[in-house]
């Protein structure tokens, strides 16, 4: 296929897409302006490939179809898929703040559950409860009620639970 410096182009497989047309064309190269899913402006790419994918285009585009007009329907192209980039960002950025309140109430319920069961520690000297407090091994997340007598003990009051180490990685 021969291809002609100011002629327009379009793809194969795709009649959506607005038409390309060729600013030069050598050898080895093909330049042109168009939109492709990238983005739009001007574009390289190797002959071989652009014979592969394009084909001369039959319909008259004439004046309606300049480059300005070409370059503004390029330019709708890119807001549109800034848009859709938009909307996938925000959803994404919902998405994650919902899983982290998911976390959050999972992280509630489990505290919850150990208050009402009343699970206390049985390995150590029981000590005096802290009334509606909850504390975690630092090492497994293992969760009890707490008490001043846990191994190695530290009550945070600034946080939703209490720090101890059940001894789960031995006391060594």
């Amino acid at each position: 296929m021969e291809i002609i410096v100011g002629v327009w182009y379009k793809r194969k497989t795709r009649t959506y897409e607005l038409p390309v047309k060729i600013i030069s064309a050598d050898d080895e190269n093909v330049k042109f302006l168009g939109a492709e899913p990238i983005g739009s402006g001007i574009f390289s790419m190797r002959l071989e490939s652009f014979e592969a994918h394009y084909d001369e285009y039959e319909g008259n585009l004439g004046e309606e179809y300049s480059i300005d007009v070409l370059s503004a329907a390029m330019i709708r192209y890119a807001d549109t898929l800034a848009n859709y980039v938009d909307g996938y960002d925000f959803y994404n950025k919902k998405q994650k703040e919902t899983e982290q309140e998911i976390r959050k109430l999972q992280r509630e319920n489990r505290i919850l559950k150990v208050l009402v069961e009343g699970k206390r520690q049985t390995a150590w000297q029981k000590g005096e409860i802290i009334p509606g407090r909850v504390a975690m091994c630092s090492a497994c997340s293992k969760l009890i009620i707490s008490e001043t007598t846990l191994p190695f003990f530290r009550q945070k009051n600034d946080k939703d639970t209490d720090e101890y180490y059940c001894g789960c990685r031995g006391f060594e």
